[in-house]
């Protein structure tokens, strides 16, 4: 049986006297995208910092494809990428200087079919030639990406990726992340406070806080399991009523009809009915969200 591409045991890091990680144990599966989540302050950056050896850890064990970061940091290292907080290139050099300087440093040596092939993924071709000085923000953190991708790493990680993206960015980073993770069994552990973000693009969540570890679960087997309050509204919401009281508790909050308590699963069941009985409905809205999910275990403190 093959190694995790990365293992958590036992991790804590002070800085003084303040206790900044403590006894923190995760493990990650191969070929999956995880959030990783925590309200402002719980240790998120700390965290990756020391996945990547940019700090050392106080105590405790992190494993990368079985090679342990203390005693094997080469190997590690060697199969871990990572863009920590902003893409650090050099801004009058082209991104095609930047890609081949830092492919120099990588032992074996990466291929220029491996660097032509990272520039048509990250879909730069057209400015690759251009000095890194004239790309937007979305372009260098395109380009911090091929450049933790060079030597094929097992495990990608990503800090805020997302901060200063338009929503096009924000959808072509996902895009690429997806093909990753599928199509080449990258693990990739993404640093977000976007919650909306992370339901679309993850397929696991992680939730830290305060340093210790809070939960780990699948998005799909949450969903199913996670009970939740459907908001539906139609032209008559009066109609609505009887057929909504068949699945729950039902009341009215402003202009809909809300149904307490119910598996995220019935909704589709609900909807079907509807239409066979010939009842109208023009939105259904599901308020348990991960956002709901995160305050409740965060105790309300915002990611």
């Amino acid at each position: 049986m093959s190694a995790k591409p990365l293992v958590i045991r036992n991790l804590s890091k002070s800085f003084k006297t303040k206790k900044i990680i403590e006894d923190l144990s995760f493990e990650l599966d191969k070929g999956k995208i995880y959030g990783f989540l925590g309200p402002n302050g719980a240790g998120k950056t700390t965290t990756i910092r020391m996945l990547v050896s940019l700090l050392h850890a106080d105590q405790g064990e992190i494993t990368v494809n079985g090679f342990d970061l203390n005693t094997e940091r080469s190997n590690a290292l060697s199969r871990i990428g990572a863009v920590v907080e902003n893409p650090e290139m050099y801004n009058l050099m082209s991104g095609m200087q930047n890609l081949n300087h830092f492919a120099r440093m990588h032992k074996p040596k990466i291929s220029e079919e491996r660097i032509n092939e990272l520039v048509e993924f990250v879909e730069l071709k057209g400015a690759i030639h251009d000095k890194v000085k004239t790309y937007s923000l979305g372009m260098k953190q395109r380009l911090g990406i091929a450049q933790a991708l060079l030597h094929k790493p097992n495990v990608l990680i990503l800090d805020e990726p997302t901060n200063g993206l338009d929503p096009k960015g924000i959808r072509q980073l996902r895009k690429y992340l997806r093909t990753l993770a599928r199509d080449e069994g990258v693990t990739v552990l993404v640093s977000t406070h976007l919650l909306s973000e992370t339901e679309l693009m993850c397929d696991e969540v992680l939730i830290i806080q305060d340093g210790k570890f809070v939960k780990q679960f699948s998005m799909d087997e949450d969903s199913s399991e996670q009970t939740v309050n459907a908001l539906f509204r139609g032209p008559s919401n009066q109609e609505l009523i009887p057929l909504l009281e068949e699945f729950g508790t039902v009341e009215e909050e402003e202009k809909y009809i809300v149904v307490s308590g119910i598996q995220q699963e019935q909704v589709p069941t609900i909807i079907q009915t509807a239409a066979e009985r010939g009842i109208l409905l023009y939105e259904v809205i599901l308020k348990d969200t991960l956002e709901d999910q995160f305050l409740e275990l965060t105790g309300g403190e915002s990611a």
